[in-house]
């Protein structure tokens, strides 16, 4: 059973609460507890009981990541933690116990349990709680928004009113991100937009060729074939480090994409609205690209990536998905792989990328994964970019 369906059975949340903290999730990332407690809906330790049931294993409460000692957080390398989100906190001696978002994630325990030669004992703690650990044991930076709950979760004055207010939570959040916006009453979260037109939600305002590419100049150029010495890791962090504006960013992780995957396309999200930004192989005509946009929380399409981050398997089945490929004018694929983008702890893009009707789509889940990794930072890096000569 999923997590949000164990809260209904308990009686801790009502159907719609659970379809309005699905909805933040896909629109603010991270795990599903993590929007529940941001919005005042679920207590910490309320969350840690059901994530143990679950998991099957302890819950790893917040007084377990006090005083770890040095020689139990050196146990791990700082990559592996990264990578895999998991804290050690204690040892004994050939037994390490770890702390997990995802303690059924059986290849990351098998390699912590070969690096440091010790069984590793499995224990299961919010998201929240892992990144406050891995930022002051391990110096990974938290996003603002963990900061942000884990500041109202220590805090009963303020853990008080965030349950008072129950959906205001995110709103909160949204508050610490940016001083400058001021929340609107209602229950749907509210965040600060980028000040950058990065991704425009009309598309009349989107210049596309009929080939799928902006208009734009490109000041850099590659082969989708790629020489035979080519190093594509170097050569698309080169890319897109030496990108200067988003539609170069965009253009370079859309033609990497494009070696594994048969069709691709990047979507643009603002609220709650997804727009074709740019694509590869879907053989759509410029204004038929134009008419298309998408809800984001109403498409089950994008509902796919909720829990693991990401999605890629076969098309489920359904007429709600043939009706969207319908929209499209496309046939439906056999395989797609669905990726989201988040900038400042909000959804701005899509990855979407398919293997076409019979062919299957090439490449480790995980590459394509990375390739989002750095697009999302090569963006930041336009952004702060266009500060600086706007200063």
């Amino acid at each position: 059973m999923k997590l949000g369906e164990i809260f209904i059975e308990r009686g801790i949340l009502t159907r719609q609460q659970l379809e309005k903290a699905l909805n933040a999730q896909l629109i603010y990332g991270g795990h599903l507890g993590t929007c529940l407690i941001e919005m005042g809906l679920v207590e910490e330790t309320q969350l840690g009981e059901v994530l143990s049931d679950v998991f099957q294993v302890p819950f790893a409460a917040n007084d377990r990541f006090q005083n770890i000692p040095t020689a139990v957080i050196k146990s791990i390398p700082l990559k592996l933690v990264q990578k895999l989100s998991a804290v050690p906190f204690e040892r004994t001696k050939n037994q390490l116990a770890v702390a997990l978002v995802d303690p059924k994630n059986l290849p990351g325990i098998d390699e912590i349990s070969f690096v440091t030669g010790c069984k590793v004992v499995p224990w299961v703690a919010p998201e929240v709680r892992i990144a406050q650990a891995m930022e002051r044991y391990y110096g990974i930076p938290r996003r603002l928004r963990y900061i942000t709950v884990c500041n109202a979760i220590d805090s009963p004055k303020k853990a008080a009113a965030s349950s008072t207010r129950q959906a205001s939570g995110t709103q909160q959040a949204a508050a610490a991100r940016e001083s400058s916006t001021v929340d609107q009453p209602g229950d749907t979260p509210q965040v600060a937009v980028l000040e950058t037109p990065l991704l425009p939600i009309d598309p009349s305002t989107v210049d596309i060729r009929p080939d799928g590419q902006t208009r734009l100049d490109l000041s850099i150029q590659w082969s989708a074939g790629g020489a035979a010495d080519w190093d594509a890791e170097k050569g698309i962090c080169d890319l897109l480090c030496g990108a200067d504006c988003a539609d170069a960013v965009i253009e370079a992780a859309l033609d990497f994409a494009a070696r594994g995957l048969e069709r691709c396309m990047f979507l643009a999200v603002k609220s709650t609205t997804a727009v074709v930004r740019s694509w590869r192989r879907f053989g759509f005509d410029r204004e038929a690209a134009r008419r298309l946009s998408f809800s984001v929380t109403d498409e089950p399409l994008f509902q796919l990536f909720l829990g693991d981050g990401y999605y890629r398997g076969p098309l489920p089945v359904g007429r709600q998905y043939l009706e969207l490929y319908a929209k499209m004018q496309i046939e439906p694929p056999s395989e797609i792989l669905l990726i989201p983008v988040y900038l400042e702890d909000r959804l701005v893009a899509v990855l979407y990328g398919d293997g076409g009707v019979r062919g299957w789509i090439h490449g480790e889940a995980e590459d394509y994964r990375r390739l989002v990794r750095k697009l999302a930072i090569a963006l930041n890096i336009t952004i702060l970019k266009n500060k600086l000569r706007s200063v």
